[in-house]
């Protein structure tokens, strides 16, 4: 692969990005903006990106700003939210179609987990701009359970332990107010969801209700997978995303 680094400033911070483009083929390429999760990094978005590249679609990796405890980006883990993660990708895709390396007609976002809440929100605000939508194992269930664990805002503390980082009360002000269905039904292009069956941190149920409201979807299930996919699970999953994208073209 040829990576490029194309990073930026938003907001006075940081935001590491690269540009992962085929060896063979001239642009201008389709491209994948590809998302991770929470407390995660753009290096492990990197096997799904290998898998892109050797169908001719560019991929787009990039650290969310405060998006980890040790992360590549500027800013803290204290001041992120999921929308500060929309306005990050909002801020990379404005910088993918800017590029003449790409097709900006063709701009794919696939997002993992938190990823995939934050890649669902940017579809729906700016789904003229966006061919299709991958989620693996979308956490859309984040807003409810925020809910149910925090029924009185009043219980919020400032700053708290959540998922095994540290996050500020912006986190929860920013997320549990999300319309999830209302996000869904916004987006009319075509999704994949690929969800584990075994999945203890986003319950399948969400996976199928995000699937009811996404008016051209299709839920691929994964019979033994948990949260995050390895092995054949794996295989399954970039296969899926793939073929997503060229079917879209």
């Amino acid at each position: 692969m040829i990576r490029k680094d194309i990073s930026f400033l938003r907001n006075g911070c940081s935001l590491n990005c690269e540009l992962l483009l085929p060896e063979e083929g001239a642009g201008p390429f389709p491209v994948v903006i590809l998302s991770h999760g929470f407390n995660g990094c753009s290096e492990h978005s990197i096997p799904y990106a290998e898998r892109f590249l050797a169908h001719g679609i560019a991929a787009v990796i990039f650290d969310f700003i405060g998006g980890a405890m040790e992360s590549k980006s500027g800013g803290r883990m204290e001041d992120m939210s999921v929308k500060t993660e929309e306005e990050d990708l909002l801020a990379v895709m404005e910088k993918v179609r800017s590029l003449p390396e790409l097709d900006g007609k063709k701009l794919f976002l696939l997002g993992r987990s938190q990823g995939g809440l934050v890649s669902a929100m940017a579809a729906a605000e700016r789904e003229n701009q966006v061919r299709g939508l991958i989620l693996l194992y979308p956490a859309f269930s984040i807003p409810g359970d925020l809910r149910k664990m925090y029924p009185d805002p009043e219980m919020v503390p400032q700053r708290q332990e959540f998922l095994g980082a540290v996050v500020g009360r912006i986190y929860y002000d920013d997320i549990v107010s999300l319309d999830v269905e209302k996000i869904q039904r916004s987006f009319r292009g075509p999704v994949l969801i690929i969800q584990g069956q075994k999945d203890t941190t986003v319950r399948p149920e969400t996976a199928e209700i995000a699937a009811g409201c996404y008016e051209n979807c299709r839920l691929v299930r994964l019979p033994e997978a948990g949260h995050g996919f390895s092995g054949g699970d794996f295989e399954k999953a970039a296969e899926e995303s793939v073929r997503t994208v060229l079917e879209s073209l």
